[in-house]
Parts: C-alpha cells; sequence; structure tokens
C-alpha cells in the first residue's frame, strides 16, 4: 500500500512538471497552405487542393517549423525580437492561482505541441492527375483537460492551501500524450468530374510510420479529498499509463489524409487539362472554390517489446501521512512496476498513440486577376476514446487575405485558437523562399506572451511543363509585339 501511495503522489508531481517544464508546439501554416503556387503545403491540409495548381512540379527540398499556444504559462510583457536579443523567462500565470482557480472555474489547462521537418519532396500535376512524394518527421506533445484545480495544487502544493483542503474534487478525461515519428508519404488526386464551369477533384494521402519513442497516459476518473496537511482520500482512481524505449521501429503504423474540391471556374472547363500541350497549356483559373478533408486518420505503433504500460482502477484509498512521501522522479520505475494488478485499465492497444485527427473545411475566393484572394478555413480537432490513446487536435478558425504570383506570395492570416484567442500572422515568399508565422504580431508588439511560431520552408517551383514552356514563351512574344505594334500606332 505504501508503495502505491507514493504511486497516486508521484503521478500527480509528474503531470505538473511535465506542464511547468515541457515547451510546447503547434502547426496549421495558415498562410502558406492555400497558395496556389505551393501545392507541397497546401497538401498538408486537403489532398485534393494540388488538382489544377498553378505550378507543374513543385519540389520542396527542406523546411521546418514551431509553434506554441497554450493558457498557463507566459512571457510577460515582452516579444520575441527582444526575447532574441535579451533573454527572458516564463513565468506562470500566478493571478489565476488566487483569482480563477476555485471549485467553480470551468476552464481546463491545455497545451498542445508540434515540431515538424519538411524533407525532400514533390507534387506534380499532369492533365487531371496530381501526385507526390515526401520525407518528413513530426513530433507531438499535450497536455489537455487539466481543471484548474489540480494547477493550484500544483503551484501551492497538497500542505500549504488550506483554501482547497477538505473539499471534495473531481476530475475526468485528462489527457497526455508525447510522440515522435518520421513518415513517407504517398499523395494523389484526381480530377473526376468536369462540366460547363463545374470541376470537383477527390484526393488521397497514404502514410507509412517509423516511430522513434512515446509516452501517454489518460486519467479518466480521479476523484479526491486532501482533508489536511496529512491526510488524503482518493475516491476514485482510474487511468491508463505507458511509456516505450527509444529506437527506430519499422511497423510504425499508418495513417491516411482524404478530401475533395469543388471549383467554379471562369470560363468551361469541360475539355480542362492544367499543364498539357492538348489543352493549349494554359491555366484556368476559378472564381472560388470549397473543400472538406479529413487528416490524419490512423495511429502511430510503437514496439511492444520495449513497452511498458499500467492500468490503474482503485476506489477508496486513505492515505494517512502523505507529505512525507518521497516524490524522486528516478523511482518512478520501481514504484510502478512492483504493483501486481496494474494491468486493468481500459486501453487494450496499449502500443498504440492515436494521431490528431482533425476535420477541415475550405473556401477559396478569387478577387480579383487571380491574384488576390481571400480564403477561410475552420479546423475542428477530434478527440479520441477512453480505449485509446492520443491527443486532440486544437481546433481554429481563420480568415486570410492573399496575394499570389509566380514570384511572390503574401499572406496575412487571421485565426482564433481553440476559437476563442485571436492570432494574427503573415507569411511571404519570394522565389523559393517561404517564411511565415500564425502570431507575426508576437515578434513585433509586446504582449504577455502565451505562444509563438516561425516556420520556413525552401521549394524550387516548376511552372511549366517543359513542353508547354516553348508554347508560353511564344505566346507571351506574341502579345508584346501586338503590344508594341499598337503602341506605335498611336
Amino acid at each position: 500500500m505504501k508503495k502505491f501511495k507514493m504511486a497516486i503522489k508521484y503521478l500527480i508531481v509528474v503531470l505538473f512538471i511535465i506542464v511547468n517544464r515541457t515547451p510546447f508546439f503547434a502547426q496549421n501554416t495558415f498562410g502558406s497552405i492555400n497558395s496556389n503556387y505551393s501545392p507541397t503545403s497546401s497538401v498538408l491540409i486537403n489532398p485534393s487542393s494540388i488538382s489544377n495548381s498553378k505550378t507543374f512540379l513543385d519540389i520542396n527540398l527542406a523546411g521546418a517549423g514551431i509553434y506554441a499556444n497554450n493558457n498557463l504559462l507566459m512571457i510577460p510583457n515582452s516579444n520575441f525580437f527582444n526575447i532574441l536579443t535579451t533573454g527572458t523567462t516564463i513565468d506562470r500565470k500566478k493571478d489565476l492561482f488566487y483569482d480563477q482557480y476555485t471549485l467553480n472555474h470551468k476552464q481546463t489547462i491545455n497545451l498542445f505541441s508540434k515540431i515538424f521537418i519538411a524533407g525532400p519532396g514533390f507534387i506534380i500535376t499532369q492533365g487531371d492527375h496530381s501526385g507526390g512524394l515526401s520525407f518528413n518527421n513530426r513530433s507531438y506533445r499535450a497536455i489537455q483537460n487539466i481543471p484548474y484545480f489540480i494547477g493550484s495544487f500544483a503551484e501551492r502544493g497538497l500542505t500549504d492551501f488550506p483554501r482547497q483542503q477538505g473539499k471534495d474534487f473531481e476530475a475526468k478525461n485528462m489527457r497526455y500524450a508525447a510522440f515522435n515519428f518520421s513518415e513517407i508519404k504517398a499523395s494523389y488526386s484526381n480530377t473526376f468530374y468536369k462540366k460547363d464551369k463545374n470541376i470537383i477533384a477527390a484526393g488521397i494521402s497514404i502514410k507509412k510510420f517509423y516511430s522513434l519513442a512515446g509516452s501517454a497516459a489518460n486519467i479518466n476518473d480521479l476523484s479526491f479529498n486532501v482533508h489536511n496537511d496529512t491526510a488524503l482520500s482518493i475516491y476514485k482512481f482510474d487511468a491508463d499509463r505507458m511509456r516505450t524505449d527509444g529506437g527506430l521501429y519499422r511497423k510504425g503504423g499508418m495513417g491516411i489524409d482524404i478530401g475533395v474540391t469543388y471549383q467554379k471556374m471562369l470560363v468551361n472547363s469541360t475539355g480542362y487539362l492544367p499543364h498539357m500541350v492538348k489543352s493549349g497549356c494554359r491555366y484556368v483559373p476559378y472564381k472560388y472554390k470549397v473543400g472538406l478533408s479529413i487528416i490524419d486518420i490512423g495511429s502511430v505503433k510503437f514496439d511492444q517489446t520495449k513497452e511498458t504500460y499500467y492500468g490503474y482502477n482503485y476506489k477508496d484509498i486513505e492515505i494517512n501521512g502523505y507529505s512525507n512521501i518521497t516524490t524522486n522522479p528516478d523511482s518512478v520505475a520501481s514504484i510502478f512496476s512492483s504493483q501486481d494488478d496494474l494491468k486493468t485499465g481500459l486501453v487494450k492497444k496499449t502500443n498504440k498513440i492515436m494521431l490528431p485527427t482533425f476535420i477541415s473545411a475550405q473556401v477559396d475566393y478569387n478577387i480579383w486577376a487571380s491574384a488576390l484572394y481571400v480564403n477561410a478555413m475552420i479546423v475542428q480537432g477530434i478527440s479520441h476514446s477512453d480505449k485509446n490513446f492520443g491527443i486532440r487536435h486544437a481546433s481554429s478558425i481563420s480568415i486570410t487575405p492573399r496575394f499570389e504570383t509566380r514570384i511572390v506570395d503574401f499572406a496575412l492570416p487571421f485565426s482564433l485558437y481553440e476559437y476563442s484567442k485571436a492570432q494574427l500572422g503573415m507569411s511571404f515568399r519570394i522565389g523559393p523562399l517561404t517564411v511565415g508565422s500564425d502570431k507575426f504580431i508576437n515578434w513585433i508588439i509586446n504582449s504577455d506572451l502565451y505562444g509563438g511560431d516561425i516556420y520556413v520552408y525552401f521549394k524550387v517551383p516548376i511552372i511549366y511543363h517543359p513542353q508547354c514552356r516553348e508554347m508560353v514563351l511564344n505566346r507571351k512574344r506574341k502579345q508584346s509585339d501586338w503590344k508594341s505594334k499598337i503602341n506605335c500606332a498611336f
């Protein structure tokens, strides 16, 4: 029983060590994923969006991005340019521990993270068919749905906050996951319907994973009462926990993305075949397009021989003298492994972590000259059941005006993270280089920073099919000669 008491206290303490010491990153790259000149980016939000690209062949050489957002940690009154030059420290939302960490406060602590490295990849468009291949690495970490009263205990300790002693507390559906994996992704889109000014394309991306390391915890039900500085009652503790040793696992799971896109064209496009000589090598622009997609269906799997799993299902545990229990993190393995009955959890496929699946809807409107657009997008994360380890992708809604040409792209995305926290970003492409941020305003204006990001891509866009290049150049020469003759006539 003593070791079980240590396990209970350690689990609570470890949860907040994670919260207070880990950087958190997430990413949607709203500014770059809508450009018709960058299908290697737009495939991330909808695999069917690569159809009718303005670029015949888009080659991604390298890219990387990080993004941070949460509602617990902050850098007070600063911006990231100042941080890079002067340094700073991360603080907690200490006012909340006094004013908002109460029994009636319904907001929860949520932190979602993603770091990505985009390796070599390409997307090619030929008539009704578009497809490509890419090599990437992703790392996720998230803590979700943590009640604020637990945050208060983490800040003050169980013994040093009498205001919350002698009260019954209950927390449900708390989640933690951290995992890293590499992937090979094959994408394909087909324009299967063309009539008058209407075009419909469907696309799919199939991903093969190579897992590296992972850990996860589901705390489905935790109810307790800290009676005083010595007595603690655990009424119910229902949880699952897993971790894996690091190492490449080739059978690391699979994932898919699916999507469909409708385009309302400016002219009749019944026989339109982009980037093909038989279609005159012309790009036919759309007036608007509407897309719907489901991204990251699947799971990452880890080597079961290197996995450690524990399930908890305990009721009515009385702990006296809990303040004297040692919580040295180095003792966690021996604490958990010494229990004989720690295999009674809900998760059955314990060596899998579900991907942060989300549904997205996109609307892109051509405002002027097929160069100025405005995009509206919604991203809705999907929660996983108690029977699976996994994390929910952060939800958001965005409005992004965009100017795009063969040489330059510029976008200003305005988004609401989790439908509540406003973000103003910027993305800029010149030639092969794209640099952007979904929270660009945090780089230049002082505020209490609860997140920040930056992403960079280096690409080689080949606009024309080799057989179309000479045809397009001849067409431009004729247009130039025609304009010169008109100018001379006047």
